[in-house]
């Protein structure tokens, strides 16, 4: 019931406040795993896990296949529509170093698992 799933998203929160201890792991992304935790049974919170990772690195290769093309968007001029200026957003996260945007994986994965049949 609610209460083992209220148990397993305290362990995933803890596990995942090591995390950022070590500095593995972004403070929200933390708070944002254990609240996801919340709406899946706990037998598929595994598979959730595993649909984050692989959320997270399509993401990755899809950063590193636009940093090419996002390399020429410069903050001179502002780009008119929502999707320039997302992508303008972003080429200024590549061009500093930034981390990646790990919240979108996390609402991806979750959102697969909460697809499946057997959620």
């Amino acid at each position: 019931g609610f209460g083992i799933a209220l148990l397993l998203a305290a362990v995933v929160l803890f596990g995942c406040v090591l995390l950022w201890l070590r500095g593995a792991m972004g403070g929200g992304d933390v708070k944002l795993l254990a609240a996801t935790a919340l709406l899946l049974p706990p037998a598929l919170v595994p598979a959730q896990w595993m649909a984050v990772a692989l959320a997270g690195g399509a993401l990755a290769l899809l950063h590193l296949a636009l940093r090419p093309l996002l390399g020429g968007l410069r903050a001179d001029r502002r780009p008119r529509g929502p999707l320039l200026r997302m992508l303008r957003r972003e080429a200024r996260r590549i061009r500093s170093g930034a981390p990646l945007p790990y919240g979108v994986a996390i609402a991806f994965g979750t959102a697969l698992v909460l697809m499946r049949p057997d959620a």
